[in-house]
């Protein structure tokens, strides 16, 4: 309780002061508090985009990975995000850069529950490189994909056992990017 208190107190001070002082703060925490610290920020960046403040979360995604540059969930983060907008090499990279720091990494939930996150960045960074023309690259992210699913449920592993399989999956998760909502409510008339 007195980490999360500790890290709290030092996440509200960053909103209020700017990242400096924190960031020295930061240095000197331990593992669990930084994984905590990863944990907020990526919840506050999840925040603004789900309000529709959508520059503000772009920076607030963009700092997540500066402030972590080892994390997983920052950069898987900031790949999504960059997917939504359309901005697939940016996201391209972004997932590259979660696949390097995955190891030891725990599961995590950003926009929708996951069979595994390391198998749907493949899947995501295969779709990302298939809009920017690299098939080949495509078809080895999407096998990486298929391969980690063999160890999923049954259910699961019939539905994401194909390339066509992972497509429609990241298809049917990306109608709740928040950019995609926005851009349908006001094609829709909707404030």
């Amino acid at each position: 309780m007195k980490s999360f208190v500790k890290g709290l107190f030092l996440f509200t001070l960053g909103l209020l002061v700017g990242a400096t002082v924190v960031d020295r703060l930061r240095e000197r925490t331990s593992a669990r508090t930084r994984r905590m610290f990863v944990a907020m920020d990526v919840q506050h960046a999840k925040d603004l985009a789900a309000r529709g403040d959508l520059a503000a979360a772009r920076e607030a995604w963009i700092r997540t990975n500066l402030l972590h540059p080892d994390s997983f969930e920052a950069h898987l983060g900031l790949g999504i995000f960059y997917e939504c907008a359309g901005e697939w090499d940016s996201a391209a990279r972004q997932y590259e850069r979660a696949i390097e720091s995955y190891p030891g990494a725990a599961r995590v939930d950003l926009y929708a529950p996951q069979p595994d996150a390391l198998a749907e960045v493949h899947a995501r960074l295969g779709r990302a490189v298939a809009r920017l023309g690299e098939e080949g690259k495509s078809r080895h992210e999407l096998d990486e994909a298929i391969a980690m699913s063999r160890s999923f449920p049954a259910a699961l592993r019939g539905r994401l056992g194909t390339r066509a399989g992972w497509m429609d999956y990241l298809d049917r998760l990306d109608r709740r990017c928040p950019q995609r909502t926005l851009e349908e409510d006001a094609a829709a008339g909707k404030d």
